[in-house]
C-alpha cells in the first residue's frame, strides 16, 4: 500500500467512527428528548387532575357554605316566628 492509500484508508476509518459516534449521540439525544416529553405529559395530566380535584372540592365547599347559610336563615326565621308568637301570647 502506498502512503496515500494508507492515509485515505485511515481517514475513511476515522470518518466512519466519527459518523457512527455522532449517529449514536443523536439517537441518545432523541431518546432523552422523548423521555422528557413523556414525563412532561405525565406531569401535565397529574397537574390537570389535581386542579380538577381542587375545583371539585371548592365547589363542594361552596355548596356546603350555601346550605349552612340557608339553614341559618331558616333557623332565624323560625326563631323570629316563635318570638312573635311568644310576644303575641302575652
Amino acid at each position: 500500500m502506498s502512503p496515500t492509500e494508507l492515509l485515505l484508508s485511515a481517514l475513511t476509518g476515522v470518518l466512519t467512527i466519527s459518523t457512527s459516534a455522532f449517529g449514536w449521540w443523536l439517537i441518545s439525544l432523541h431518546n432523552r428528548h422523548e423521555k422528557l416529553r413523556a414525563d412532561h405529559e405525565d406531569l401535565r395530566v397529574r397537574v390537570a387532575d389535581e386542579y380538577c380535584r381542587r375545583v371539585d372540592l371548592r365547589d363542594m365547599m361552596d355548596d356546603m357554605k350555601q346550605d349552612i347559610h340557608q339553614a341559618i336563615a331558616a333557623l332565624r326565621e323560625d326563631m323570629r316566628a316563635g318570638m312573635g308568637r311568644a310576644h303575641a301570647g302575652r
